[in-house]
């Protein structure tokens, strides 16, 4: 959420930053999860920030508007360390939820070392295409593309949106559509691409992460994956994974 400023905070310099999507409702093993995606983080240039993340998640956690259990949040209080309203969570209406944090990682720049987070799904590389006239990177499949022809329009002066999101040219979709149901030749779609000056290019895929605010801490123990009831005030106990592979509504594994 964005803040008003005030003189003395535009004296500071700000060097780390979050943004986090809406709350999603998922059932996730039958449990009823209260979602959020974080969505981008990043910071200053040339400057690594030390704890960044897990402070700034740590503060989103902190405005999430919940009721926990005062017995259970005194137990907090009295010197248990490194919990993050992590007691029982009741919203308006006095149903019990959890609460999970979900991003995805782009494997172009590495793989996930965060803390907490868990992989639970690893994306196949996705094709795209780059034209020869404008140089734009065009997705070939996702959602919220935007048909894109061609064009020696200033690239700059371009939508942002758009240019985020640009998909083919709707003729080159439709003939791709038409011609590579049920041909045999597997390189039918890049031959067609080529015809309108599209080259492809592919990125490694995509990681897809999970923290469940409040399950027990995975560790190793003679080689294999056990719970333990650190940094936890619940009972909840469920490797992310299950959570993650029993969740409805859940996104699409293939485009």
């Amino acid at each position: 959420k964005a803040k008003e400023m005030t003189k003395e905070d535009k004296n500071m310099i700000l060097v780390a930053v979050a943004t986090f999507s809406a709350k999603r409702k998922i059932l996730r093993a039958s449990r009823p999860f209260h979602s959020y995606e974080l969505l981008r983080f990043c910071t200053k240039l040339d400057t690594t920030v030390v704890g960044g993340l897990t402070k700034l998640i740590t503060a989103f956690l902190k405005d999430i508007p919940w009721i926990t259990d005062t017995k259970q949040m005194k137990q907090k209080k009295k010197g248990v360390k490194g919990t993050t309203n992590v007691a029982p969570k009741v919203d308006e209406n006095g149903q019990s939820f959890e609460v999970d944090i979900i991003t995805s990682i782009d494997r172009d720049f590495g793989s996930n070392t965060w803390p907490d987070f868990e992989r639970v799904e690893v994306m196949d590389p996705v094709p795209m295409f780059v034209g020869d006239i404008d140089g734009i990177r065009r997705h070939a499949v996702g959602a919220g593309l935007h048909p894109l022809e061609q064009s020696t329009k200033d690239v700059d002066a371009m939508n942002t949106s758009v240019l985020l999101r640009s998909g083919l040219p709707k003729t080159l979709l439709n003939e791709l559509q038409f011609a590579c149901s049920g041909n045999d030749d597997p390189d039918r779609a890049w031959k067609l691409a080529a015809k309108y000056g599209f080259c492809p290019v592919f990125d490694a895929g995509v990681e897809r992460l999970i923290w469940v605010v409040g399950n027990k801490k995975k560790e190793r123990h003679d080689g294999k994956d056990k719970y333990s009831s650190r940094n936890s005030f619940d009972e909840l106990d469920v490797p992310p994974i299950k959570l993650w592979d029993e969740s409805f509504p859940r996104y699409v594994k293939k485009h």
